[in-house]
């Protein structure tokens, strides 16, 4: 709803009352009517509804956002009939194109953050779950490389012995691989733990 300065407020328009005016704007389509003869069809039922002060002349264009009509802006005059110029109507054209944008860009810039806030989300959920796993695989590969170094220290064929050497070599090499991973994830996930000691130059 709208309202007028110093009087009631004005009830909303609805699409039975007059709906060759919401299909108008809906077409893009630009209006400038100096007198109520000259408006479209459809037009003249707005100067009839309660509480509406007969306009006399109007010039409106429609917002546009994107592909489709959002809004309109419009000028009336109420006491005396306006031949609205060719440059007032370019220059609320230019205003309508330049709302219709600001509104474009503000709702590109909302689903740009959104889908920005979605990612980092579904980062960080990857970030804790490779933690997670890291510390999973960690601990059976900790009891295998602990059973290979009991294998060698027994009296094993050299043969048998070369086979356990190459399982803790390999088992070294993943394990490697692994705390390189949970370092990232932590990393990644700001659970990272820095051990704050000196350490000589020199060596």
């Amino acid at each position: 709803a709208a309202e007028r300065s110093g009087g009631p407020a004005i009830a909303e328009i609805e699409r039975s009352v007059a709906p060759e005016v919401l299909d108008f704007f809906l077409a893009k389509k630009t209006l400038n009517s100096p007198s109520p003869e000259t408006l479209p069809p459809g037009f003249a039922k707005l100067n009839e509804l309660p509480g509406v002060e007969r306009v006399q002349s109007r010039i409106s264009v429609p917002v546009v956002r994107g592909t489709e009509a959002t809004g309109i802006l419009c000028f009336h005059s109420l006491t005396v009939e306006r031949h609205w110029l060719a440059e007032d109507h370019r220059l609320l054209s230019l205003l309508g194109d330049i709302i219709g944008c600001t509104l474009a860009r503000d709702e590109a810039e909302m689903e740009m953050r959104q889908a920005r806030e979605a990612a980092e989300k579904a980062n960080r959920a990857k970030s804790e779950f490779l933690a997670s796993m890291s510390h999973e695989l960690r601990t059976p590969l900790n009891g295998i490389l602990g059973y290979t170094q009991l294998l060698q220290r027994r009296s094993l064929p050299v043969e048998a012995l070369k086979n356990v050497v190459a399982i803790e070599h390999c088992g070294n090499h993943l394990l490697t691989l692994i705390n390189d991973v949970l370092d990232l994830s932590k990393i990644e996930a700001g659970r990272m733990e820095l051990d704050n000691r000196e350490c000589p130059l020199n060596d």
